[in-house]
């Protein structure tokens, strides 16, 4: 649409086509937060080149009334996974670090090179027209360019290359068609590519013994399973070491318990134990555990699936980031927070679990800052509620994070 738009003709553009592209533009945000980048330059260019408010109220209805329906239903300003995983944080060393491995198992530089030299080659470095191919070209790689310094920014991600394959694609949209006269940069990346996948890149499983940082998710879950393959059914995770007895865990849980969780009993291996239910409490059966996958998959529809690090958990999601932690994975609600907000019975937990502290989180529960947070999706959703989650996201729920301590609450 872009390219349609920029089109060096006499006559302008005809309408319909700048106000598609305008509402596509404003489609970008809903996608993914940060493809706003892509989407608001192309917005602006457009408004420019026009000079008509019409530009805005194409592009700006549909995502302004989900952002108010956000804010409404979950009382959130952002995406929840922008709450819990700190999206405006500041790791550069990391970055830098998800940036290198995302080149060196390919050598991606090598190529990036040759394309970047065959873009200049072709390059007219005249100020361009507002409406030309040249405006269409640096639209995308400035974006491009910004992205991925946010992704430096924030530390890159867990998951190897994911959160840079949108920028590079971007990037590399301009230069997708190859002129004539650079035929050499295509012919070396289609040999680059050649080399790439019949060398291939070894994975060192060994890394995956030790503290995670960066890995090849496929590869590791195919590792961890004990598998030849990667696991692609339900069943698939039951083997693992960490599922131990969690079959029987959740056909008690259907039976009336409360929750349970991973406990190791004396010289044994770590197994899934239940905890009764205290007969004052409404909590649904709860499973805690920092895969979501393994767990939920394995459950029936009733029982609660939660995590520690917060990406299904607003009151997880809420804890203060763990200092050199990984990025995406850097917050852990403590056992004592998962049993105090739940219908666990704490006199009955098992030896060796400190029922203190469990009392003490389930008191600092009281704690009003907490009940604004349960309240935004907890409460039935009235006209009321929806207000109120409106307000609480443009004020207390933009900035509100929990101490782990339970002390902090019980002055």
């Amino acid at each position: 649409m872009l390219i349609s738009w920029a089109r060096p003709r006499q006559e302008l553009p005809p309408e319909p086509l700048v106000y598609g592209l305008a509402f596509w533009a404003g489609l970008s945000w809903l996608i993914r937060p940060e493809l706003a980048l892509y989407g608001g330059l192309v917005g602006v260019v457009l408004i420019v080149s026009t000079r008509s408010w019409k530009v805005i109220a194409a592009a700006l209805p549909l995502p302004l009334g989900y952002q108010v329906f956000r804010m409404g239903y979950y009382g959130l300003l952002t995406p929840h996974t922008a709450v819990a995983k700190s999206a405006a944080g500041s790791a550069w060393g990391k970055g830098f670090a998800y940036l290198g491995d995302f080149m060196a198992p390919y050598a991606l530089y090598l190529p990036l090179i040759v394309l970047a030299v065959a873009a200049l080659w072709n390059a007219n470095f005249r100020p361009p027209a507002l409406r030309s191919l040249q405006t269409v070209v640096y639209i995308f790689l400035g974006a491009a360019l910004l992205h991925a310094l946010y992704v430096v920014h924030v530390g890159g991600d867990f998951m190897h290359g994911r959160m840079l394959l949108l920028p590079l694609f971007a990037a590399l949209l301009p230069i997708f068609v190859v002129n004539l006269r650079t035929w050499w940069a295509a012919v070396f990346s289609a040999v680059w590519a050649l080399v790439i996948v019949v060398h291939g890149h070894p994975v060192d499983r060994a890394a995956y013994a030790g503290k995670l940082t960066v890995v090849d998710e496929r590869d590791y879950w195919t590792d961890i399973t004990n598998r030849q393959e990667p696991p692609r059914r339900a069943e698939d995770f039951l083997g693992m070491d960490v599922m131990n007895d969690y079959e029987k865990a959740v056909q008690d849980l259907a039976a009336g318990d409360a929750m349970t969780f991973r406990y190791s009993k004396e010289g044994g291996q770590p197994s899934w134990t239940t905890v009764p239910a205290d007969p004052e409490r409404s909590d649904p059966p709860t499973v805690y555990f920092v895969n979501l996958g393994l767990t939920s998959m394995n459950a029936p529809l009733e029982v609660r699936v939660l995590d520690e690090i917060g990406l299904s958990n607003p009151l997880a999601a809420r804890q203060p980031r763990i200092e050199g932690g990984r990025i995406g994975h850097d917050k852990s609600l403590g056992v004592a927070w998962q049993i105090a907000d739940s219908a666990v019975d704490i006199d009955s937990l098992l030896l060796g679990q400190d029922k203190d502290s469990a009392w003490q989180a389930r008191t600092a529960l009281n704690d009003a800052n907490f009940q604004k947070l349960f309240a935004t999706y907890r409460q039935p959703l009235t006209w009321g509620r929806f207000l109120e989650n409106i307000k609480f996201s443009l004020t207390e729920g933009r900035t509100l994070t929990f101490s782990s301590d339970p002390g902090d609450y019980l002055q």
